[in-house]
C-alpha cells in the first residue's frame, strides 16, 4: 500500500500472521480474515487518493520435491475522491471607541475584527473599505492605519487592525454618523467571501456658555452744593462757584461729550440769615474713582469776603 506496511500503522488493526481454513462458501468464518487502518487524506476539492492493499501467503501443500508451494497473491484498490466543502464564510465586527463626541469632534478609534468562520479553509482578505473613510489601508488618507492587505487568516482563525480620525459633529443638521465597512476576499477554493458591519458615533450637543460683564465707562452725574448762612444778623452774598475738575460751575460746556451739561447755579447767589440754600449741575464723569471738588467765595452787604470752610468734594466710583 502507499503507506507501507499497514500492520506496523499505529492505528491499524491488520496483524500477520493470519491462518485462514479453506474456504467453506459462506459469509464470515474461519475462512475470512478482516482488519483496518485509518489514516488522514488531504487535499482541494476533486483530488483522488486511490490505494492498492496486497495481500501474500502460501497454502499447507508442498511441491513433489518437498518444498513449499509459490505464494498466493491478490492485490484490491478503492479510491477516495475529497469534495468541496461549503465556506463558512467570515465575520466583520467593527467597533467605535468613543461612541459619542461633544460638539465640536473629537478623536474616535475605529477598530475592526476579522473571523474565519470555516472549519477547513484557509482565507484571504483582500480589500477593506468603508462609506465614509474609503479604503482602511490607505496610510496617506488615514495615517497611524495598521491594516494591511492581503491577508490570509486560517481556519477558525481572526485578523484585526484599526485607526483613529477627528469625527467633526454637524449639529443640528445630524445627529449621528453611521458607516459600514466591507471586508472580502476568497477562501482557498477561489470561493468569495465578504461580509459587513456598521459602527456609529452619536453627536452630543453642548450647552451655550457666556459671561456678562458689566463696567461703566462714563456717567452723566448731578453733584449738589449746599452752602449754610451762619450768620444771624444779615444776608450772605455768594459771589463765586469753583469746581475741581469742571471750573465755573455756573456755566455749562460747549461740548456735549464732556464737562458741564446743566446746571441751575447763579452768582451772585443771596442766602437769607440763618438760611441754607443749594443748586445742582449735572457733569460728565469718565475716570473712576472721580473726585469733585467746589470752593466757594462769599460776603456780606458790607463787602466783607469769606472762603466757606470747609472746601467740601464727593467721590465718584464707576462699576
Amino acid at each position: 500500500d502507499k503507506f507501507g506496511d499497514i500492520t506496523a500503522i499505529p492505528e491499524s488493526t491488520c496483524t500477520v500472521p493470519q491462518t485462514l481454513q479453506p474456504d467453506d462458501g459462506k459469509a464470515g468464518g474461519l475462512d475470512e480474515y478482516s482488519c483496518s487502518f485509518t489514516r488522514s487524506i488531504t487535499g482541494q476539492p476533486g483530488y483522488s487518493h486511490t490505494n492498492t492493499v496486497t495481500a501474500t501467503g502460501r497454502d499447507d501443500d508442498k511441491k513433489s520435491d518437498g518444498s513449499p508451494t509459490d505464494p498466493v497473491t491478490h492485490s484490491d484498490a478503492e479510491t477516495v475522491t475529497i469534495k468541496d466543502v461549503t465556506s463558512a464564510g467570515i465575520e466583520l465586527t467593527k467597533t467605535a471607541s468613543p461612541t459619542s463626541v461633544s460638539e465640536p469632534g473629537g478623536n474616535v478609534t475605529f477598530s475592526f475584527r476579522i473571523d474565519n468562520l470555516s472549519n477547513v479553509d484557509t482565507v484571504t482578505i483582500n480589500t477593506l473599505t468603508d462609506t465614509i473613510y474609503g479604503d482602511l489601508t490607505d496610510s496617506t488618507a488615514l495615517p497611524g492605519t495598521s491594516c494591511s492587505l492581503p491577508k490570509d487568516i486560517a481556519p477558525k482563525g481572526s485578523y484585526s487592525c484599526s485607526f483613529s480620525v477627528y469625527v467633526a459633529t454637524d449639529l443640528p443638521t445630524t445627529e449621528a454618523e453611521t458607516n459600514v465597512a466591507t471586508a472580502s476576499g476568497v477562501d482557498d477554493d477561489g470561493v468569495p467571501v465578504s461580509d459587513s458591519d456598521d459602527a456609529t458615533v452619536t453627536f452630543v450637543d453642548a450647552m451655550p456658555s457666556a459671561t456678562l460683564t458689566k463696567t461703566a465707562t462714563k456717567a452723566l452725574v448731578t453733584f449738589k452744593v449746599e452752602i449754610q448762612n451762619g450768620s444771624t444778623v444779615e444776608p450772605l452774598i455768594v459771589s463765586d462757584l469753583a469746581d475741581k475738575p469742571y471750573g465755573d460751575v455756573t456755566k455749562t460746556s460747549a461740548d456735549p461729550n464732556s464737562g458741564i451739561q446743566r446746571t441751575d447755579c447763579k452768582v451772585p447767589w443771596t442766602i437769607a440769615t440763618g438760611g441754607k440754600g443749594s443748586c445742582t449741575f449735572d457733569a460728565w464723569v469718565a475716570t473712576s474713582p472721580h473726585v469733585d471738588t467746589v470752593t466757594a467765595i462769599a460776603g456780606d452787604n458790607e463787602g466783607n469776603t469769606i472762603d466757606p470752610e470747609p472746601s467740601d468734594s464727593a467721590t465718584v466710583t464707576l462699576q
